[in-house]
């Protein structure tokens, strides 16, 4: 558990860097959480340069490609190769031998984190019916996801689509695919009834119909991670209630305020139970849109 949340802050700290390289010093001082951020890797790369008389985007670039060779070395003491889970329906575990694989998979591993935070943005888009984003922290998820989050939403969604069925592609044709993750006891008792194929019998379906699967699950499965997202950030603001900074009660306020879109404040004396209600939201769209895809998908496996 510890090993995985210092694993995902290397993640973190490696997606701000590459902020920090890629993006005008000025569209990062527009959003206070991206300055601060920006100014924190500055400090670093200014530490670094005490040491290392180079350029600062060097040493920033160096920097990235230490993270990288650090996670990966931490993937070398994984046994029986590397997890990947492919959002609601699977997991992919992928051997490596030598180390230039494990650069590999964590190369990956960084691209399947990139589409996810430009997915959350994606849905985001959606569940604030196309509206700009209230507060600060949407546009910092907006700076973070570039260039994708530059697209509009009609040529978003395609290209995130793309981007999930190549890396699937590329899993299968390292790794090995197996533990179904989706189980629904109530969708599995309807479906015994629709045919010899079981819908949620993954391994029944052809290869390009489980890359399907997958992809569709990996892009659905965000709206999961925002409904955890959601319940962390709920339960560090009653904990910043008691004993947080006003500036830390702000950016979770803001970033709540993001995730329950347009839900109207719900108040019975000074409790808002609109965030309740979006978790449970989030918690119930993603079983809903991932049953309608494994029913088309069915559906297409009773035709090619």
């Amino acid at each position: 558990m510890l090993l995985g949340l210092l694993l995902g802050l290397l993640h973190l700290l490696a997606l701000l860097l590459l902020m920090r390289l890629l993006l005008p010093a000025r569209t990062l001082l527009l959003n206070p959480y991206a300055a601060y951020a920006n100014q924190l890797s500055d400090k670093l790369i200014g530490w670094l340069r005490t040491a290392v008389p180079l350029p600062s985007k060097v040493v920033g670039v160096l920097l990235l490609l230490l993270i990288f060779s650090l996670r990966a070395a931490a993937l070398t003491k994984v046994p029986d190769g590397a997890v990947f889970q492919m959002g609601m329906l699977s997991v992919c575990r992928v051997p490596a031998v030598s180390y230039l694989d494990w650069l590999g998979v964590e190369v990956l591993h960084f691209a399947y984190f990139y589409l996810g935070i430009v997915t959350a943005y994606g849905w985001l888009r959606l569940w604030h019916r196309l509206r700009p984003f209230p507060g600060y922290t949407g546009d910092l998820i907006h700076c973070v996801g570039r260039p994708l989050t530059l697209l509009p939403l009609p040529l978003l969604w395609p290209m995130l689509a793309l981007g999930y069925l190549a890396l699937t592609v590329v899993l299968h044709g390292l790794g090995e695919v197996s533990q179904p993750l989706l189980q629904i006891p109530e969708v599995t008792a309807a479906f015994q009834q629709l045919g010899t194929l079981n819908p949620l019998d993954f391994a029944a379906y052809t290869r390009p119909l489980q890359v399907i699967l997958q992809a569709c699950g990996s892009m659905i499965g965000i709206l999961l991670d925002l409904q955890n997202m959601l319940f962390l950030l709920i339960l560090m603001s009653l904990i910043s209630a008691l004993f947080g900074s006003p500036a830390m009660r702000y950016f979770l306020g803001d970033a709540i305020t993001l995730l329950i879109g347009p839900i109207p404040p719900l108040r019975l004396g000074p409790l808002n139970f609109a965030p309740i209600v979006a978790f449970f939201l989030y918690g119930l769209f993603a079983p809903v849109l991932m049953t309608l895809v494994i029913l088309i998908v069915w559906g297409l496996s009773h035709v090619v």
